[in-house]
C-alpha cells in the first residue's frame, strides 16, 4: 500500500504545485483540507432474468437496468454506505457503474479487492461490489482523508414467490373427521370433529408448532360452524349460537333451531342457512335472523360442502360476499361445478341492499369451479382462492391437485398464480381446514396432523 500511497502523494503535491503558479485571479483554484463522500448511487448493472417454458426448459436473458430507485445511505459517523432497499434479484454485483460527489471536490479512489492497492474510482468503468469495498476521499490540498466500507444488498429471493413452510402441528387432527380454520386477534383457531365432539385448538400467527386445547364438549356439528365477526367467534353448537372472545369461554347468544349453518360474516353482520337451505342474515350479532333476498332459482342453492368469503373491492367500500358449496349427489350427480351465488355489499351509510345472485350454474361452463369434496374459499392477496379434495359428481379433478383463484368474484376459476398446494401435503387427508392470517399468510391444516403456513417472500 506504501508505494502507491506514496504516487498519490506526489500526484496531489503536484496539484498544489500547480495551483500555486496560477497568476491570474480569472483562475484561481482554491484547495481544501477536509472532504466526505456525499452521495453514492449504483446507476446501472446487468440484471440476468430466468424464464421456464411451456416445456418446462429454463433460459437466462440479461437487460441492463437502471438503479437510481434504490438509494443509498451514507453514515459519516461510522464510515459505511448501503443500500437499505435491495437491488432486484438476479442483479450482477460484479460489474456496476456508480455515480457519486464529495465534499470540496475530495478525490474518491477504491481498493483493490485484495486491499494492497487503490485506484481512482470511474464512473465510465465498471467496479465489481460483490463484496464489501472500501473507498477513502482525500482533500483536495492532501492533508486528509477519509475511509467508507461500501456494502451493495441484492435480494436472494423474488419478493413475489410464495412459498410454504412445514410447522410441527398437531396429532390430535388426524382424529378429525370435520375441520375449519379462522383467524382473530393474532390466533388461529381450528375448530375439528372426531364424530362425535368438537374440540377447539388455537396457536399465535408466529407460531403454527404449540397448538392448544382452548375449548372442547361441543357438538359433533360445531366444528363445521365457526365464524369471526368484530373479533368475536360465533360458534353454532347445536342449535344454541354461541360467542368468545377468546375461544375457551363461551356464551349462549341465541336459541336458533332455524338455524342448520352458520357461513361466514360480512360489514357487521352473520350470514348462515336455514334448516330449507336458504341464506339467513343476522345484524344483531346473532341475537335474530331473517331470510335475506335472493334473486335466482334457489334449486341451485348449494346444501355440502358449504364456505363463504368476502373480498374488498378495489377503489370501493364494497365487498363481494361468495357462498360455495355444493347440491346433494343423489339428485344432482350431474352437477360438474360447484353452486357459487355472490352479493355486493356496501358499507357506506344509506348504502343499498342488494340480492344474492346465482353465478356460473352451468355444468359445461369451462371456467367454473370443480366441484369437489369439502370445497373451501378463502382470500388471499385481494383474490378469491379455492381448494378441495376429490372430484364429485360428474368431476373427476384429483384431491388437492391445485389452488384455484378467481379474480372477478366467483365467475371464473383458474389455476392460482404462483400458490400450490405444498409439496409435502397428504392428498389422501379425509378433512382439511385452510384460513389467512391477519398479515395475508395461507394456513393449511390436514386431518393427517400436518400444518402449513405459506407466504411471499415479501411477507416475511
Amino acid at each position: 500500500m506504501r508505494r502507491f500511497f506514496g504516487s498519490l502523494c506526489m500526484m496531489l503535491s503536484t496539484l498544489v504545485f500547480f495551483a500555486s503558479c496560477l497568476k491570474t485571479d480569472e483562475e484561481q483554484v482554491t484547495l481544501y483540507d477536509d472532504t466526505a463522500i456525499t452521495s453514492f448511487q449504483i446507476s446501472t448493472a446487468k440484471q440476468y432474468h430466468h424464464t421456464t417454458s411451456s416445456t418446462g426448459a429454463d433460459s437466462v436473458y440479461v437487460t441492463t437496468e437502471t438503479l437510481t430507485d434504490y438509494p443509498f445511505r451514507i453514515d459519516q459517523i461510522n464510515g459505511t454506505i448501503e443500500n437499505e432497499d435491495s437491488l432486484p434479484i438476479g442483479t450482477d454485483a460484479t460489474k456496476m457503474l456508480v455515480t457519486y460527489s464529495s465534499k470540496n471536490n475530495g478525490l474518491v479512489y477504491i481498493e483493490n479487492l485484495a486491499g494492497d492497492s487503490i485506484k481512482y474510482l470511474q464512473t465510465t468503468d465498471s467496479t465489481d461490489f460483490s463484496s464489501v469495498r472500501t473507498l477513502r476521499v482525500y482533500a483536495s490540498d492532501g492533508s486528509a482523508s477519509r475511509s467508507y466500507k461500501v456494502k451493495v444488498n441484492i435480494r436472494t429471493e423474488d419478493p413475489d414467490d410464495f412459498n410454504w413452510t412445514a410447522m410441527a402441528g398437531q396429532t390430535d387432527f388426524a382424529t378429525f373427521t370435520t375441520m375449519k380454520a379462522v383467524s382473530m386477534n393474532g390466533t388461529v383457531y381450528v375448530a375439528g370433529s372426531d364424530g362425535s365432539a368438537t374440540s377447539i385448538y388455537s396457536t399465535g400467527e408466529s407460531d403454527g408448532s404449540t397448538w392448544t386445547k382452548t375449548a372442547e364438549g361441543l357438538t359433533a356439528s360445531a366444528a363445521g360452524n365457526i365464524v369471526v365477526l368484530n373479533n368475536t367467534l360465533y360458534i353454532l353448537d347445536g342449535s344454541m349460537l354461541k360467542s368468545s372472545a377468546d375461544g375457551t369461554t363461551f356464551s349462549t347468544v341465541a336459541d336458533a333451531p332455524g338455524l342448520a349453518q352458520l357461513t361466514g360474516s360480512c360489514n357487521n353482520a352473520l350470514y348462515g342457512l336455514n334448516a330449507s337451505g336458504a341464506i339467513m342474515i343476522s345484524t344483531d350479532n346473532g341475537a335474530t335472523w331473517t331470510a335475506d333476498a335472493t334473486d335466482d332459482d334457489a334449486a341451485y342453492l348449494p346444501s355440502a360442502d358449504i364456505s363463504m368469503a368476502a373480498v374488498k373491492l378495489t377503489g370501493s367500500n364494497a365487498f363481494n360476499l361468495v357462498l360455495a358449496g355444493n347440491r346433494t349427489a343423489d339428485k344432482y350427480a350431474a352437477d360438474k361445478n360447484a353452486m357459487l351465488w355472490a352479493k355486493t355489499v356496501e358499507t357506506d351509510e344509506e348504502s343499498e341492499t342488494h340480492p344474492w345472485l346465482c353465478i356460473n350454474t352451468d355444468s359445461v361452463y369451462t371456467y367454473g369451479l370443480p366441484r369437489m369434496s369439502q370445497t373451501k374459499i378463502f382470500t388471499y392477496n385481494g383474490r378469491l382462492c379455492a381448494i378441495g379434495g376429490q372430484g364429485t359428481g360428474a368431476s373427476e379433478v384429483a384431491p388437492f391437485a391445485k389452488v384455484y383463484e378467481s379474480r372477478d368474484g366467483g365467475i371464473t376459476w383458474k389455476t392460482a398464480t404462483g400458490v400450490t398446494i405444498p409439496s409435502g401435503f397428504d392428498t389422501t387427508a379425509k378433512t382439511f381446514a385452510v384460513t389467512t392470517d391477519s398479515k395475508g399468510r395461507i394456513w393449511l391444516m390436514a386431518g393427517t396432523g400436518s400444518t402449513w403456513r405459506g407466504q411471499l417472500n415479501s411477507q416475511k
